[in-house]
């Protein structure tokens, strides 16, 4: 049977240092996309890095397929990317059409044409595992590994879009974590 001994082992490693980047964007979901997009289009280099095959989060590979609407009924309310987005999926219903219902390969397409077009890296399969920071809160490095191993980005940015914090978490942000309540 299994046993959990809870011994510490202290590990080094040499880590490449793969990419230097002005943004990066832990975390592929609509968050996610809507940054580095924004970002590669304000001429930054970017590199998202997404830890499934596909954008989209929950959205997605979720499963919960649906916009809530756009408008006031009258009025669009919404703008920025996810207008931009919405306008190319799910055209059949108007933008005031309350949770309108999507197609997830429909959506998958958009996500990767509009990062795609921005001019941001993209890294799938890519998992974060570790941050670096100074000692003063600040991040010099995220750790991620891939089946091409494990490797290190440096960033003048860096960017937590992974839903659950993870990036802020390993750079020792505070944090809380929910109970049952």
């Amino acid at each position: 049977p299994f046993a959990f001994k809870g011994e510490i082992m202290i590990y080094s490693k040499e880590i490449e240092v793969k990419y230097e980047v002005d943004v990066l964007v832990a975390g592929g979901g609509a968050a996610g996309v809507a940054a580095a997009t924004s970002a590669a289009r304000s001429g930054k280099s970017v590199l998202i890095c997404e830890s499934g095959g596909c954008f989209g989060g929950v959205g997605t590979s979720g499963l919960v397929p649906s916009f809530a609407n756009f408008t006031d009924n009258d009025d669009i309310i919404v703008g920025g990317i996810g207008l931009e987005i919405r306008k190319n999926v799910s055209k059949e219903y108007p933008l005031s059409t309350y949770w309108t219902p999507i197609n997830v390969e429909e959506l998958k397409r958009e996500y990767d044409r509009i990062v795609s077009e921005s001019g941001a890296r993209i890294l799938f399969f890519t998992t974060m595992c570790d941050a670096v920071t100074d000692g003063n809160g600040n991040v010099e490095y995220v750790v991620f590994t891939s089946k091409t191993g494990v490797f290190a980005v440096k960033a003048k940015m860096y960017i937590d879009c992974t839903g659950d914090g993870e990036l802020c978490a390993f750079a020792g942000a505070d944090f809380e974590c929910g109970d049952e309540n």
